[in-house]
């Protein structure tokens, strides 16, 4: 069963989560550090794709800000991994 959440964002505009945002996460927590090259790889998705994946999660508060050049923190774990995907 496939769960879509959608949200609002600053401009009232509506965003759905992608559907690998889970494994996504799972990925970063494993690594310990989040970027978007990573993703790309690991996952075997494009740049835009990616980007939007991270996105998501910043504004998830699963990964930090970006910092230029440096991958981003992570900043859950795995307790609040399977509270937020219930894996």
């Amino acid at each position: 069963e496939e769960v879509t959440v959608v949200q609002e964002d600053f401009g009232g505009e509506t965003t759905v989560d992608d559907e690998l945002l889970p494994e996504a996460t799972r990925l970063l927590i494993e690594n310990g550090q989040a970027s978007i090259s990573m993703l790309q790889r690991r996952l075997r998705i494009g740049y835009n794709r990616a980007a939007r994946l991270m996105d998501q999660m910043e504004a998830r508060g699963i990964v930090g800000s970006f910092e230029g050049s440096k991958p981003r923190a992570v900043l859950i774990g795995w307790e609040e991994y399977r509270q937020m995907f219930g894996e």
